[in-house]
């Protein structure tokens, strides 16, 4: 069945289920880390162990990244997303009657599927719209999570408070069960299983200069990104000794932030698209001096203040920067270009991890976020010199 990819993204039926099955997700994401986060809390009573388990979950999953790239493109994309939404779900079952061992087995198996799943959703999103709607998909796509961000960590702290974290990790099984069922309701051409490219993978990224730099742009983030993250947990759980609620509330602020980023994509897209290039430095501009503050603060009001500008800034540069990728890679190399970006990122966020963990063994959390943010400062200032 072939697409009419031109159509409106809210009519375009197709998307909309994708929407849909990407936002229960999103949902389900929200839970998933605010009872992760409880549990092993609950489990070490440290802020700063938690913190690192949280962010080293997803690193064994590194090696497999090129490997989700080849599956995403030799496979029917929805059959696999299906397939590892199921996966997915039963898994997170197995966390109710689990103890802190398996816990930690299971978050490393929910995080190596979810490696998987990135290269089939990008080849299914640039399969139901048109390129030039790209930026319009990924804007509403951000906007989804960003909605139920605002409200789901803020629900499900209070939620966890009562009733601990284990009930919490049912709902989100559910939720990967209905994302499964509203993905197999998705029609799509039948390109996805091809054997053979006009050119090899290898040789077809190293002649787009645009696109290395992007992935690299991307890969500095993620770096900044991680070190700053495992500062935060102790900080916000050691320092600042704040509940699973309060915590609940920093994350929908941070995560929301992606409505604000959607409405402010969609309201000025071609000023947007004109200029990406310098909104993107400018925004990571902010975002180093939003570490920095972080340094300095313990007033929890302004720190949300400044949470809500990270979050603005970071969902804005990473819809532009994914969206670059889409438009600029052809259709039949997305899969493998998306498992290169995962590869580069799971090495900066394990630089990120491991040099986070040398400074506070000697320093206190804080001085990660002001090298963190030297370290992004820095690289823009490479970027805006750089002769392309």
């Amino acid at each position: 069945m072939l697409i009419n990819k031109k159509r409106k993204l809210y009519i375009n039926k197709h998307f909309v289920l994708f929407f849909l099955s990407q936002t229960v997700l999103g949902c389900g994401l929200c839970i998933q880390n605010i009872a992760f986060a409880q549990l092993l809390l609950e489990k070490t009573g440290s802020g700063l162990t938690t913190g690192f388990s949280m962010i080293t979950a997803p690193l064994p999953g590194m090696i497999f990244s090129i490997f989700a790239g080849n599956l995403g493109e030799r496979l029917p994309s929805k059959n696999v997303l299906i397939v590892l939404d199921i996966l997915k779900g039963l898994a997170i079952l197995f966390i109710i009657f689990s103890n802190t061992g398996l816990i930690m087995f299971i978050m490393l198996l929910v995080n190596f599927l979810d490696v998987l799943y990135t290269p089939s959703k990008n080849k299914i999103l640039r399969s139901i719209i048109g390129k030039d709607e790209l930026l319009n998909g990924n804007s509403i796509l951000n906007g989804g999570y960003g909605l139920i961000s605002l409200t789901t960590p803020m629900i499900m702290g209070f939620f966890i408070s009562i009733y601990g974290p284990r009930p919490a990790f049912l709902i989100n099984s559910l939720l990967c069960f209905l994302s499964s069922f509203l993905l197999s309701k998705i029609k799509i051409k039948s390109y996805d299983n091809q054997d053979t490219l006009s050119l090899s993978v290898k040789k077809y990224f190293f002649r787009l200069k645009g696109l290395k730099n992007t992935i690299l742009t991307l890969a500095v983030i993620d770096f900044g990104t991680t070190s700053v993250n495992i500062a935060f947990y102790s900080f916000a759980f050691d320092t600042l000794k704040v509940s699973s609620s309060y915590w609940g509330l920093m994350l929908s602020i941070l995560y929301g932030m992606n409505l604000f980023s959607m409405l402010l994509l969609m309201c000025f897209k071609k000023w947007f698209s004109r200029f990406s290039r310098g909104i993107t430095y400018l925004m990571l501009a902010i975002v180093s001096c939003v570490w920095c503050y972080y340094c300095f603060s313990n007033n929890i009001l302004y720190i949300l203040v400044v949470v809500a500008i990270e979050g603005i800034c970071l969902s804005l540069v990473n819809t532009l920067l994914t969206t670059d990728i889409l438009e600029n890679t052809k259709k039949e190399y997305i899969a493998r270009v998306t498992g290169i970006r995962l590869l580069t990122s799971n090495c900066a966020k394990l630089l990120g991890i491991c040099s986070s963990y040398v400074f506070m063994l000697f320093y206190r959390p804080r001085f990660v976020f002001v090298a963190s943010a030297f370290i992004m400062l820095i690289y823009l200032m490479y970027r805006i010199n750089y002769k392309e």
